[in-house]
This record gives C-alpha cells, structure tokens and sequence, in this order.
C-alpha cells in the first residue's frame, strides 16, 4: 500500500487500514484504523486490542507514548516540517513539531486542549482489553490547510502508529512499514501520502 484513501465523512464504507507489526509478533494484539474527513478535519478512529490498558498519564505533553497510546504523524508534502499527535488511553496528548525526533518541540497544551477525542472501553479484564478512540485534527488550526484550499487539494504524508513502551509486553503496530533497524516512529521515510477524496 502506498497511499491511504480518506473519504469523506458523509460516506457509508470507509476504509478501514489494518496496523502491522516490523516482524514481531505481539500475541492478542491487533490495531485498525478508519479515517475519513470533512471540509476542514482529519477524523481518526482507532480500534485496537490488546492485552493491557495502561493510563498513567495526568497531563498534555507527558510522555503518553509509555501508556496505552495511539498517535498520527502528518506531514504537508513539500515540507520538512512534521507534526506527532500521540494520544494516550487517558485522553492526554502529546503534540510535537519539527523537522525531526531530537530537534522538534511540544507545543502549548492549551491548544492541544482544543483537540476533539474520545475513548470507549468495550472490555477490560486481566487478560484482554479492547477500545476505539476517536480523535478529529482541525487541519486548518494545526496549519496544514491553508485559508483558500480545499481539503481535496490537499497533499499530506502520514503514518498512524499503535504503541505502548511500558506495557508490560510492550508492541509497536504501524500503518506504514518501518525501514528495517528502525528506532523510531518519527521516521519520515515511512510516511506515506494521504488522498482525500
């Protein structure tokens, strides 16, 4: 797959892109997402099982990506520029932007506030957990979309990604695959375009 095609919102069957793993096998885990738009947001559902959830963060900006945390990296084509919507189970995010990990800077938490998300926790028990977290990224806020362009005529990059650095069995899902020896997710070369349609 090269690219994802996000249609819009009012259509009945979107798409929904399986997450995968770089090789390792995470048993009893597995991650979906459904993107769609509208004329001005990215909306993002996540559907992930697994076998913990883990809600440790109180605050924007905390390090989200050690719970049970899902997160979008975005890209406008033509710009070194990324930006890292990391969503932690407890609803606190991480949002980060630059032109790389070492060097990108988390931004004011009271725009971060701003951002709609939501989680439903259909089960939890000791051996298995399921959720659906939805999120809707204003892309003329977050300054991807520029005042007179269409949501159609826009060209974005992207990866989604599923993690959990300290989970008890921590896994790393993503939509795009990994360059082979990757370290992180905030890898550039792995994202890929988006289409909205």
């Amino acid at each position: 797959m090269n690219e994802v095609i996000v249609k819009n919102c009012s259509e009945k069957n979107l798409n929904v892109y399986e997450l995968q793993s770089n090789g390792d096998i995470y048993d009893g885990v597995r991650a979906s997402v459904t993107l769609s738009h509208d004329d001005d947001n990215l909306i993002v559902k996540f559907d992930v099982i697994e076998k913990q959830l883990r809600r440790m963060s109180t605050h924007h900006n905390d390090e989200v990506y050690e719970d049970s945390c899902v997160e979008v990296f975005l890209q406008r084509e033509g710009s070194p520029i990324y930006r890292n919507f990391e969503l932690s189970a407890t609803m606190y995010e991480l949002v980060g932007e630059g032109e790389c990990l070492e060097t990108r800077v988390r931004l004011d938490p009271k725009r971060i506030d701003k951002i709609e998300r939501s989680i439903n926790i259909l089960e939890n028990t000791t051996k298995r957990v399921h959720y659906i977290i939805d999120e809707k990224i204003n892309l003329r806020d977050w300054g991807f979309l520029k005042d007179d362009e269409k949501i159609e005529d826009l060209k974005l990059r992207c990866n989604m990604t599923k993690y959990g650095a300290k989970l008890e069995e921590p896994n790393r899902l993503t939509l795009f695959k990994m360059k082979e020896g990757y370290v992180t997710f905030h890898d550039k070369t792995s994202f890929r375009p988006i289409k909205f349609v």
